[in-house]
């Protein structure tokens, strides 16, 4: 009976060291993306008569509420003196160290509350872009998910 034992003890250590080498190739499909990627386009304001266009990328991680942005603009019709997040009006995010440049790429990353992550993947959420022409804004892009 011990001899037994000690074999079905030795199969059971074997196949245990063996599986542990082994793994699921599948599993990481089954995980869900930590990330969620919104996108939008630059478009006039409505107190402004501009050519300006661009585009705005965004990588959202919603388990640490933080946003990862690359903004593109091209023709703004004077320097850029202020960039922002808003949130359905209300500036909630400043962009600093923008090159003050009418075409240039700039990218950076922000941190939100759960209500403005909320509040990004319900649409509500959107840059701007002001210049020495438009204080009021020349160039908006409302985000939404890709």
């Amino acid at each position: 009976m011990k001899n037994k034992f000690a074999a079905f003890s030795g199969c059971i250590i074997l196949v245990s060291l063996i599986s542990c080498g082994k793994t699921n190739s599948n599993a990481s499909s089954n995980i869900p993306s930590t990330t969620v990627n919104y996108a939008g386009n630059f478009m006039k304001t409505d107190s402004s008569t501009t050519s300006a266009n661009g585009k705005v990328s965004v990588v959202f991680n919603p388990s640490t509420l933080t946003l990862s942005y690359t903004i593109t603009w091209h023709s703004l019709s004077s320097e850029p003196i202020a960039m922002h997040f808003h949130d359905n009006g209300p500036v909630i995010v400043s962009i600093t160290g923008y090159p003050v440049a009418t075409d240039q790429t700039f990218s950076g990353t922000a941190k939100f509350t759960s209500t403005q992550a909320s509040d990004l993947a319900s649409g509500y959420i959107y840059v701007m872009i002001h210049t020495t022409k438009y204080s009021g804004g020349e160039i908006m892009a409302p985000l939404s998910k890709q």
